[in-house]
């Protein structure tokens, strides 16, 4: 009797014990944990799934004639959005998004990615942004949220693969912060012209994040924006926000107030211009224009007569059209330099006659022997130059696009600087014939020609993407985000060749290419004399030309370096294997701030227009609203060019 109550006795402390020890395992398991994820670094967040959206409205302008001031009412509600907090990297960070379809967070790298909300809404044309008034209603509280830190932008570039995927570490100092992250609930992003539009340009942080405590607020926005204007008259009708050519194209300009009683915006021009410009007409036997002319092509002087022929097709199209000799621009107008004169007398025919799209038709070349084959660009300050790589300038074609300022606010002779706030709502929208000899731009001009007067039968698309070294991502990139948008193009086929996925190779991919194709997207490092997947050689001996002539975006660095030598990009147009090679002239970068964000932009807007030049500075100004001037996103702005006719009309 006496050795059985001990033996129990002895088991109930064992029992005891042991759960003591395994709660205190546990406990210590908990700890480490814990202890692991505030140190953890992060990988690039590969997406999430969709999530409630806000609800934005925003209302019809006012204005006190007394007073001066006008008010525009607005109204954030995100109503459920808590609802969209995702889990990532092994459940120890969240994610949470606004827009699903095109997501926008703070991009600083490190810290929290709190999602963003982005209006554009329309002041008068006289009119100053005077402030931004809001009401912060607290919605809903959250805790236990550990939100994910942005990550760095990763180089597409040849020279140096990313083997392994980057990750950057938690700034201590911000996830360790008491207070709220923004801290803020707006930010104006840019007042400016957009066309004949005086937008301002907010974002809104209906969210905010408190690190250490690890909870975030959601708040409901009323409030309005002010500003402050003299007299503002009514128009007669109302004035439609977009342009006839953005109409027809099928574009909206979302989140917008009541514009349309505002008078157009109208940009001044200086008598002296207007004067030289009647010369300049003169010289180029352009006496009887039309007082419309929605397309100008800029020759280089040897290509002055395909030119012309350009000028007639689009003309017979519709779209009136004129050619101008590059040597006679800077004959006539006056200027800093080369680009600067192209750039003023581009204002003069955008308020003249309405302008609305540029051919750039030449190569670019600074000395002068070879002149007669080029026509400037403007080059602009590099504001994330990657190592040697990089010379820390880059030819930017989107400066004839944004006709208001300078692009050099501090007078240094240093254009694009940041710090110079340069305009980037464009009024016009560019590509660039980057040939170099006759027989070329012939060619080139007689397949557009061809094209447009004789449409071939949709074929279909073709993403193609090589192993980037960063586990996986341009799969996902892929096949998440790309996949649906390209879909909504209704093309009959949509070929996916992925080499992670064992379905990409030379042979492949020049197949399809060859049997034709509309619409190429690649993902891959690139270097200006080719990308992973082919060369420049390979692209004269493996591509055909093919009546489907096709466009390509590539996200790939520096495949569009067109200054100063022949390129990847323009060993595809220059031989007609595409009739329009969207890529960048510097180290590109694969991020939803960066190439990955116009490349989703682009497509999105292609889609509707059909047009490569209005998609893709559509796409620019779209990307700027979103990012304002984070310096990658600058970078990529600047860097991306259209090699091709930007009014050249695509099939559906």
């Amino acid at each position: 009797m006496f050795t059985r109550s001990l033996c129990l006795r002895f088991v109930t402390i064992l029992l005891i014990v042991g759960g003591l020890m395994l709660f205190q395992f546990q406990a210590e398991a908990q700890k480490a944990k814990l202890k692991v994820a505030k140190k953890k670094y992060v990988p690039i967040v590969s997406g999430a799934k969709e999530g409630a959206l806000a609800k934005i409205k925003v209302s019809a302008s006012s204005f006190k004639a007394a007073a001066k001031e006008g008010r525009i009412p607005l109204e954030v509600t995100p109503s459920g959005f808590w609802q969209s907090k995702k889990s990532l990297a092994q459940k120890n960070y969240d994610f949470f998004e606004f827009d699903v379809k095109a997501p926008v967070h703070l991009a600083k790298v490190g810290e929290p990615s709190v999602p963003v909300e982005v209006i554009e809404v329309d002041i008068p044309a006289n009119a100053k942004l005077a402030k931004v008034i809001l009401k912060k209603t607290l919605l809903k509280t959250i805790k236990n949220v550990s939100l994910t830190p942005a990550q760095k932008p990763l180089p597409v570039g040849a020279d140096k693969f990313i083997l392994a995927k980057p990750k950057v570490a938690l700034s201590q100092k911000v996830y360790s912060q008491k207070t709220a992250y923004p801290g803020k609930f707006y930010e104006v992003v840019t007042t400016g012209f957009y066309g004949d539009r005086k937008v301002v340009i907010l974002k809104l942080f209906p969210m905010q994040y408190y690190p250490a405590a690890k909870k975030a607020e959601f708040y409901k926005l009323t409030g309005a924006i002010k500003f402050k204007a003299t007299k503002v008259t009514k128009a007669r009708t109302k004035r439609e926000l977009l342009t006839k050519t953005q109409k027809a194209a099928g574009l909206k300009v979302r989140n917008l107030a009541d514009a349309g009683q505002w008078e157009g915006y109208k940009r001044t021009v200086t008598k002296k211009l207007t004067a030289n410009a009647k010369k300049l007409h003169t010289q180029e036997m352009l006496k009887a224009l039309p007082t419309v002319i929605p397309c100008v092509v800029i020759c280089a002087d040897l290509f002055y007569y395909p030119g012309r022929d350009l000028a007639a097709h689009h003309t017979a199209k519709g779209y009136r059209s004129i050619a101008v000799r590059n040597s006679s621009i800077q004959r006539y107008i006056s200027g800093r330099d080369s680009a600067d004169k192209i750039r003023n007398y581009l204002r003069y025919l955008y308020r003249n006659y309405r302008t609305r799209w540029i051919i750039l038709f030449g190569d670019v070349c600074t000395t002068r022997c070879c002149s007669l084959t080029s026509v400037p660009t403007r080059f602009v300050k590099d504001p994330a130059p990657y190592g040697s790589v990089d010379d820390g300038k880059i030819p930017c074609d989107f400066y004839f696009s944004c006709l208001d300022g300078t692009w050099d606010a501090n007078n240094n002779r240093v254009y694009g600087e940041i710090v110079d706030r340069p305009d980037l709502l464009p009024e016009m929208y560019v590509g660039r014939l980057p040939v170099n000899n006759l027989d070329d731009a012939m060619r080139v001009v007689s397949a557009i020609r061809k094209y447009e007067n004789s449409p071939p039968t949709k074929k279909g698309a073709l993403l193609a993407a090589n192993d980037l070294g960063w586990g996986g991502h341009e799969v996902t990139f892929k096949d998440r985000t790309y996949l649906p948008l390209i879909r909504q193009c209704r093309y009959p086929t949509v070929h996916r060749q992925y080499q992670r996925l064992g379905t990409l190779s030379l042979t492949s991919f020049a197949n399809v290419v060859n049997r034709g194709i509309d619409f190429i997207q690649y993902y891959g490092h690139g270097s200006p004399s080719g990308t992973q997947l082919m060369s420049m050689s390979q692209v004269n001996t493996k591509i055909n030309y093919t009546r489907s002539f096709p466009v390509q975006f590539a996200l790939s660095c520096s495949t569009s370096r067109y200054d100063n030598r022949e390129c990847y990009g323009e060993a595809w147009f220059e031989k007609r294997k595409v009739s329009a090679y969207i890529g960048s002239t510097r180290v590109a970068y694969g991020s939803l701030s960066t190439g990955e964000g116009l490349d989703i932009r682009f497509i999105k807007y292609f889609c509707p227009t059909r047009r490569t030049g209005i998609s893709l500075d559509y796409a620019k100004y779209n990307l700027f609203s979103a990012y304002g001037w984070n310096a990658y996103t600058i970078k990529t702005i600047y860097e991306f060019t259209l090699f091709g006719d930007p009014l050249m009309l695509h099939v559906r």
